[in-house]
């Protein structure tokens, strides 16, 4: 790793291995589902809906679950008012590629249309939670807050595209391909533009985020390094950096970036939040508790920061209010899932009734969040478990794992690859 003052003299994009030279396990489209493809979206922009409806066929008789099929087809529906059925593609669409942001937009644009406010505002949440980069979503969202009343809200989901949409239309498309997982465009199209302008911080971000979706942790803590080097005041890229050093279990390099970041501002709870954590990491856990006191003073009844609480308590010892952690946690949000799970993962934690059925609520919620459905899977099969209810266990476990296989994209061609690499 060069020193630090040699970074300013470094061409980023051309230090580095490309992460195309790394194996990688991508699922193409057949050339009939490809042609079809491009044959709907070519009709459908110009304007022959029916048409483009009709394109899809071929795509969607090889194969039922194509997302991408799915989700232009649930936008022919929409347009030809025919909600319905949009909706079942939609309920297609969830069980498929529950993460599919642009879907998720779409989901929204349809309840908007239907005038289901509600639904919509919800939809553009989870679209901008799965693809950060979809400039309708956060301006569909500003407009739905600010016809409530909720002004302040507005303002933050409105800030956020206009920042989108002042990114160089080069990192914004990149932006998108990363969500979509399609990781080798994204990192063509940010090399590329990195080649004229090796210093622009997002782009910077944009490659080490790519670098470590890909596993390439050594290359994406080097970008991020850079990246602080050239801009010591981009919060961003200095939370990007202590999240990749804590990744590669520097937990000592990492505290150190946490301390620089709280001592810019000691008052802002993110900034205390992430130091809480980092301690926690380096081994600190009495520390933590004090720093993520000092949060929730500021922002009483956060569950994320009551789960890492309760983390904390866990570490030292302290079962009972650990618990008692836990359970604020969701109480302040019951479908967060990842306290539920805490819970189950004390192993001599048993549910009582009422959470048992909260659980199987919950887990039955197909709005809820990727993450916080895997969470809910593994609860429930821990306290049907727990109940002697075998079956039942193994099937919620089964659910669970297959959404963190639908998370990860696992398969084992490509656990094969990476061996043989």
């Amino acid at each position: 790793m060069p020193h630090r003052s040699q970074l300013k003299a470094s061409l980023i994009p051309g230090t580095l291995l490309s992460f195309r030279e790394r194996p990688v396990s991508r699922v193409a489209d057949t050339p009939n589902a490809a042609e079809a493809l491009s044959a709907a979206q070519s009709l459908l922009y110009e304007g022959k809906v029916e048409d483009a409806l009709d394109a899809l066929g071929p795509a969607l008789a090889e194969n039922p679950g194509n997302a991408d099929a799915l989700y232009m087809r649930a936008v022919c529906l929409r347009l030809l008012k025919r909600y319905d059925e949009a909706l079942a593609a939609h309920r297609n669409l969830a069980e498929t590629a529950p993460e599919f942001g642009r879907a998720l937009q779409e989901e929204g644009h349809l309840y908007r249309d239907m005038g289901q406010t509600d639904k919509a505002l919800g939809a553009y949440q989870r679209a901008v939670r799965a693809n950060p980069a979809l400039i309708a979503a956060w301006s569909s969202q500003a407009r739905i807050l600010d016809a409530m009343g909720r002004s302040g809200e507005a303002a933050q989901a409105r800030t956020q595209a206009e920042k989108l949409s002042q990114l160089p239309k080069e990192l914004l498309a990149a932006s998108n391909h990363l969500y979509e997982n399609r990781l080798l465009k994204a990192e063509d199209l940010v090399r590329a533009y990195l080649r004229q302008h090796p210093k622009h911080i997002e782009g910077m971000r944009l490659l080490a985020e790519i670098g470590n979706r890909l596993g390439v942790l050594e290359d994406a803590e080097f970008l991020l390094e850079s990246a602080v080097a050239f801009a010591p005041d981009s919060i961003e890229a200095r939370i990007d950096y202590i999240r990749i050093l804590r990744k590669r279990q520097k937990f000592e390099k990492a505290l150190e970036q946490a301390i620089v970041l709280h001592e810019r501002d000691p008052e802002n709870p993110v900034f205390t939040s992430q130091l809480a954590i980092e301690k926690m990491q380096a081994g600190d856990p009495k520390d933590a508790l004090a720093l993520f006191d000092q949060v929730l003073e500021q922002v009483p009844g956060d569950p994320a920061t009551l789960t890492s609480q309760g983390h904390a308590l866990k570490t030292i010892g302290e079962s009972e209010p650990a618990i008692a952690s836990y359970r604020q946690a969701y109480t302040a949000r019951p479908d967060h899932g990842e306290a539920y799970y805490s819970l189950a993962n004390l192993k001599t934690y048993q549910f009582t009734d009422e959470e048992f059925g909260q659980l199987q609520d919950q887990e039955s919620n197909t709005a809820l969040p990727l993450q916080d459905r895997i969470y809910f899977s593994f609860a429930l099969a821990k306290a049907h478990e727990d109940q002697g209810q075998y079956d039942e266990a193994f099937a919620a476990y089964e659910r669970g794992n297959e959404l963190k296989r639908i998370q990860t994209r696992y398969t084992s061609e490509q656990m094969e690859e990476e061996f043989a690499a």
